[in-house]
């Protein structure tokens, strides 16, 4: 197995830390600002303001026409960012697994995650969600973190989790946000919900003989997460899912022979028009973003989420169905 480092278990960290960072930070350099703010979209806006000033120096006299094209575009902007923040796309993924016995062709699992419950649209979202639980009906549900953002929240929580069920089991890990609330609780809420919440641990299930490892891996953002703990001793020839939250860990996770990592926390940028890309990325989500792609021998998904700050733009929320396939 690679001789890799991992965070200790520590505090959430005291120390003030800069909130936005304009540069991606080099390889292998952690990330010393909370939040990426893309320099093509601060480019992008400076353009637009110049072109603004520019117009208006050559015409000082349609100011006002200038003013109100800005109004109507500014509003426009913002409710076709309201309407995507309260859609929900459903998604279906085929993944394609090497070696996959047959007994877990057709696997079905759904991932839910970044419900952010308490913010806006989020608690219809997962309604809708559970009401398309009901209609694909997976073998298993897992639930990638970041599952309310305040403490006053874990009420919907509570009523959020109810009828959750899949045959295999409903498996969970933590995410940043979850860490700044109240954790007792919302492990309170799991064992009430028969939810298996997994913190640098797994489980082995028996699928007619074939052997499925579910792994989770505990908060990176607050150093919490250990790889070897979770992932060495496994059975040999055991198909691996990982959960983590954050999907920046996937190069160092796939060098322990996992199929597939399932990850959320980027939102996939709020706001990823082509040509500009993401407009916001938080650390350890800056080098996988949205979606599923390859890295070294192991598939990767990371999901846009349910919840959040209620104004997206190219990335809708979404709930997501993933079917193992021989590959």
């Amino acid at each position: 197995m690679p001789n890799l480092k991992h965070g200790r278990p520590t505090a959430r960290a005291k120390a003030r830390e800069p909130r936005f960072g304009l540069r991606m930070p080099a390889q292998g350099t952690p990330a010393p600002f909370r939040v990426l703010v893309s320099t093509r979209w601060l480019a992008f806006g400076t353009g637009l303001g110049l072109a603004g000033l520019v117009a208006l120096v050559r015409a000082p006299q349609r100011w006002l026409a200038l003013l109100k094209s800005m109004v109507v575009a500014g509003l426009t902007a913002t409710i076709l960012a309201v309407a995507e923040a309260r859609r929900l796309r459903f998604e279906s993924i085929p993944v394609p697994v090497v070696d996959l016995p047959g007994q877990l062709d057709g696997l079905k699992v759904v991932q839910l995650t970044d419900l952010h419950l308490g913010s806006l649209f989020s608690a219809a979202k997962l309604r809708r969600a559970k009401a398309w639980l009901a209609q694909v009906q997976p073998d298993m549900i897992v639930l990638t973190g970041d599952f309310i953002s305040h403490e006053r929240d874990i009420g919907l929580l509570r009523a959020g989790l109810a009828d959750i069920r899949a045959p295999l089991g409903v498996y969970a890990v933590l995410g940043n946000h979850d860490y700044w609330t109240n954790i007792p609780a919302i492990e309170h809420i799991f064992h009430k919900h028969g939810v298996v919440l997994l913190r640098n641990e797994r489980r082995l299930l028996d699928l007619a003989g074939a052997s499925l490892c579910i792994v989770g891996i505990d908060c990176v953002w607050e150093q919490l997460h250990d790889l070897a703990k979770g992932l060495c001793g496994r059975p040999p020839g055991a198909t691996t899912l990982v959960l983590v939250h954050e999907p920046d860990t996937a190069d160092d996770i796939a060098q322990y022979g996992a199929a597939l990592q399932l990850s959320g926390h980027t939102h996939a940028g709020h706001f990823a028009v082509p040509g500009l890309g993401p407009a916001f990325l938080p650390r350890h989500g800056l080098l996988y973003f949205r979606g599923l792609q390859r890295v070294g021998g192991m598939w990767l998904y990371v999901s846009r989420g349910l919840g959040g700050f209620p104004l997206r733009l190219g990335s809708s929320p979404e709930a997501t169905l993933l079917t193992l396939r021989k590959g």
